[in-house]
Order: C-alpha cells, then sequence, then structure tokens
C-alpha cells in the first residue's frame, strides 16, 4: 500500500490545471496547495485535477524559474513528470469530461518512483513507460535532486515534501530497498501493526497526512483501504504555499457571472486586477495564456484559455487533446511572451477531489503491478508475494485569497505593543483576512541586518508597526546617549529596508524621545518637552 498527500491553492474561472513537478505550484494572492497519495501493496496514490466551466478553461502547469542548481536532473524529472500529467490527466478527463479534474502529478509520481525502486521485470518496464521513467537509477537520483531541491529554504514562499513508508512489524524488508528510499526519498519505515490493528493503522496514516498537509488533506485512506493483508503503505505528501507577485484587492471582489456550462451560468465572487503581465496569444489554437507569477518569480501559474467555441464544441475538451509538453514548453516560454497590460477576472473556488488510480494507471499500461498473480515487487522483500491493491489520491485546493493584511508589530512585549495586543485580541478581534503578528527581542536582534530581513522574509507582512528600539532610564541615556542614537538608527534602518524588500505596503513608525518630567501634570504633550 502506497500513499501520498498533496495540496495547493488556485484560482480562476471555467477551467481545468494540470500541476507538475518543478514546475510546481499554483495559488491566489496567498495560496495553499495540499495533496496526498498513498499505494497501499497494497500501495496508493497521487492526485491531479480539472476545474471546469465551459466559458473559461485553465490549464495549470507550474514552473520553476530562477534554480538553476542540478539543472539537468531538474530537466529530466521536470520533463517525465510533464508526459505523465498529460497523460495521466487526458485519461481522468475522458473518464469524466463534464466534470472537474485535480491532480498532482508529482505527489503520485513521487510515491509510484518508490514502488518502482521495488520493481522488477515486466512490472518494471510498465510502471517506467507509464510514468515516463528514465531507466535504471537515473530516476531516483533525478527525485533526490528534486526534493533536496524543495525543501530548501525559500524566503517568498513555503514549498515542502515528505515521503514515510508503514511496514508492517513482521515484514522481511530488505536493507538495501530501505536504505535506498531513505536515500532517494528521505522516507524512514515506521513498523506499525497492520495485521492486528489495521483501522489503528489507517488512522495513523491519516493524521499524518493530515498534519502535513496543515489539516487541508483529511480521511486520505478511506475504511476498508487498510486491511491485515496489507505489508506497505508508501505516503507522500507535498505542501505548498505563497503569495502572487500582483495581489488581488478585495475592494475590487464583486458578483458576476461565471459559465459552468455551455447553457449554464451562475453568479460568483469574482476577484478582479489590472497588471502588466506576461501573456501570449496562440492564433491557430485561438488559445491565450498568462502568466501569474509568486513573489520573486521564483514559481508561475499559468492560466490557459481557450476561445468560446459558437459551433457547439468544447474548447476545453480540444485543448485537452492538442497539449503536449513541447506545445506547453513553448507557449510559456519567456521569451515567446510579452509583458502588456491584462483584465484578469478570476472566481474565488474551493476544490477537493479525491481518486483511486488503478483502473486510470492500468490505462496508461500499468497492469501487472495490481495483479497478484503477475506483479513483481521482489526488489522490496527478496521473495516476491506483494502488489499494488490500492493506489488512492486526494487532493485539496483553495482559491479565495485577496489582499490580505499581515500586520507584523515590533515591540510588541512593550508598553504600547501590549495594549495594541490588548485591543486586537480581546477587545474587538482581529477582522476577517487579519494576521497580527507581535514580536519581541527574543525573535531576533534587529540591529542585525540579516536577522531581520530573515524574519521579515519568514512572515512576509502586507504592513508594519513598528515599535522596537533600545531603551534605559535616564542615567543610561544620559552616559550612553551615541549608543543609544547609533543603535536604534540601526535598527529602524534595518526595519525599513527589511519593509520595502518583502513588499509591505505601509510602514507606521511610533517612535519618541525618552521624558523623564520633574514635576508636571498628566498627560503629557508634546508642549512639555524641551
Amino acid at each position: 500500500m502506497l500513499n501520498a498527500p498533496e495540496s495547493a491553492s488556485l484560482q480562476t474561472s471555467p477551467l481545468r490545471h494540470v500541476i507538475n513537478p518543478p514546475p510546481l505550484a499554483p495559488g491566489v494572492s496567498g495560496s495553499q496547495f495540499q495533496t496526498a497519495l498513498e499505494p497501499v501493496f497494497s500501495p496508493r496514490e497521487p492526485v491531479l485535477s480539472r476545474w471546469k466551466t465551459k466559458e473559461l478553461v485553465h490549464d495549470f502547469a507550474s514552473v520553476e524559474k530562477g534554480k538553476s542548481v542540478h539543472s539537468s536532473a531538474m530537466a529530466a524529472i521536470s520533463s517525465s513528470n510533464t508526459c505523465f500529467a498529460l497523460e495521466l490527466f487526458r485519461t481522468l478527463s475522458q473518464a469524466n469530461p463534464a466534470g472537474n479534474v485535480f491532480v498532482s502529478p508529482l505527489s503520485i509520481s513521487s510515491a509510484l518512483a518508490m514502488v518502482f525502486l521495488g520493481a522488477r521485470g515486466d512490472t518494471a518496464a510498465q510502471m517506467s513507460q507509464a510514468l515516463s521513467f528514465r531507466s535504471g537509477e537515473a530516476v531516483h537520483a533525478d527525485f533526490e535532486t528534486l526534493i533536496g531541491d524543495i525543501n530548501s529554504p525559500s524566503t517568498s514562499y513555503i514549498l515542502k515534501t515528505a515521503n514515510r513508508l508503514y511496514g508492517e512489524l513482521t515484514g522481511n524488508f530488505l536493507p538495501q530497498f530501505l536504505e535506498a528510499t531513505q536515500k532517494y526519498y528521505q522516507a524512514d519505515l515506521r513498523p506499525v501493526d497492520f495485521i492486528g490493528a489495521p483501522e489503528a493503522c489507517r488512522g495513523e496514516i491519516n493524521d499524518w497526512v493530515e498534519q502535513q498537509t496543515e489539516n487541508k488533506i483529511k480521511d486520505l485512506l478511506k475504511p476498508g483501504t487498510v486491511s491485515t493483508m496489507t505489508r506497505l503503505a508508501l505516503v507522500n505528501a507535498i505542501y505548498f504555499k505563497g503569495n502572487w507577485m500582483n495581489r488581488f484587492d478585495e475592494a475590487n471582489t464583486k458578483e458576476m457571472p461565471f459559465k459552468v456550462k455551455q447553457n449554464e451560468t451562475k453568479l460568483v465572487q469574482m476577484m478582479y486586477q489590472m497588471k502588466k503581465l506576461h501573456y501570449n496569444y496562440i492564433p491557430e489554437h485561438g488559445l491565450q495564456i498568462l502568466e501569474l507569477p509568486y513573489v520573486d518569480e521564483e514559481l508561475s501559474m499559468f492560466i490557459l484559455l481557450p476561445e468560446e467555441s459558437n459551433r457547439g464544441s468544447d474548447p476545453l475538451l480540444k485543448l485537452e487533446k492538442q497539449l503536449t509538453q513541447e506545445r506547453l514548453d513553448e507557449w510559456t516560454s519567456r521569451e515567446n511572451m510579452d509583458a502588456v497590460d491584462v483584465f484578469v477576472h478570476l472566481p474565488k473556488f474551493k476544490l477537493e477531489e479525491d481518486y483511486e488510480l488503478n483502473q486510470p494507471l492500468a490505462k496508461l499500461g500499468m497492469t501487472d503491478v495490481f495483479c497478484s498473480a503477475k506483479a513483481d515487487l521482489s526488489g522490496m522483500n527478496g521473495e516476491g508475494g506483494l502488489f499494488l491493491s490500492t493506489v488512492a489520491h486526494k487532493a485539496f485546493v483553495e482559491g479565495n485569497r485577496t489582499m490580505s493584511m499581515k500586520v507584523l508589530v515590533t515591540g510588541g512585549s512593550g508598553l504600547v505593543g501590549q495594549a495594541i495586543q490588548h485591543v486586537v485580541k480581546e477587545e474587538r478581534g482581529a477582522k476577517e483576512g487579519e494576521e497580527w503578528i507581535f514580536l519581541s527581542s527574543k525573535d531576533a536582534d534587529l540591529m542585525k541586518a540579516e536577522e531581520t530581513l530573515a524574519l521579515f522574509q519568514k512572515h512576509r507582512p502586507t504592513h508594519v508597526i513598528h515599535l522596537a528600539a533600545m531603551v534605559g532610564g535616564l542615567y543610561r541615556n544620559m552616559k550612553y546617549n551615541l549608543d543609544f542614537w547609533r543603535n536604534n538608527v540601526y535598527i529602524n534602518d534595518n526595519v525599513l529596508n527589511a519593509a520595502h524588500e518583502v513588499g509591505a505596503i505601509k510602514v507606521v513608525s511610533c517612535l519618541s524621545t525618552c521624558i523623564f518630567p520633574d514635576k508636571t501634570t498628566y498627560p503629557i504633550d508634546e508642549t512639555m518637552v524641551q
């Protein structure tokens, strides 16, 4: 049994999405994308998705830009994953031509790659062809590079993947198989009692998936999926959260008609913005292509929108048949796109789809691995007898985030900071779309530019209330007045620079000179300062 979770967030109007490996990740003003895949040995599943409405169709292929490390391996795994994604997408679309399709090819291929690690003979050959893998150990080395790159810290988004093996306590898995899954996929083996407590094992796996996907993917494995016959579950989880470089303003969101079928229109909450964006038009296909970059332009989401047909045919289905890796690469290349002013309308949306992928994968040529009499997974235990009983996949995407307000308060533990915190948390509460972060000196040394920038990159505030300063009593101020002045200049400069670097919209600085009155009345105002 192999399982893998993954999730993400996207928004658009009628559409279908294909999310590819390093190209990876969709989102809105802020996006979250999660999926889970679990194959069970019975192995588990991966996820792919299509979101469709008749008038608009968006095809999402995520593309990673700017990272040249291990470019050869990244190009190879991206190419194979894109080919697999398009074939799986078409297969799922044919099974449900009028419905939404939402899956994560990367989550699926990652989990199945761990199965492929133990496959031999015809079983391995079929999997290699269906998944568009390279032969030998090259594909596993490529995944090792990709996983390391995905899990490397980023300043502009959160992107992480996690793998885990759940093995029967009495199972005799080959040490070299376990070592390889750890080396290439960073997947530790967790011994569980499938034979004695299958339902408890199912609950433990589902809890892990939910945790890895920030509580977005729940109940990946349905009751009955795990049984006393289960011997191994391979699970993959992917989580992405990022902010678009050009955010949608909530004030511009309004109710507008949205065509969900050829002759059916619904009113939806439609977000809007007009920005200079990279755009391409393919006249021979009547196709518009738009790139929506995330902050720092390391990741982008691409929207493919075919023209509406007057002949009664479905332009979305036609586009799906025409999509190839070569065409996607050509159409979305920056060299072929122009930076122009674009009016963008995207509806808010939420999608959650789950699949059993046994039949779709079998249609792609992976048949033996699901047959107990033919499956050869002897590379796992040295003796065979294992087969893939279930490939379950679940994906979640939410696109309802317009411009949210994330307020970072420096000096949050001081007098004014605590007062603001009291008002926000006790008196009125944070408004919808607001997030307040109160910092103290324990979080970072704001006199150090590197620590300040790292702190701001971690939280990426849209607004800053700057209260932090070096403070002291009267005699300390008199004795070290130059140090006070110099250090507070450093703090102010670092905060303002960091706010600028992360694109904060506004900074409110509330700093004042210390007042030590001898005899005075209260309240003290500026006319009393000398």
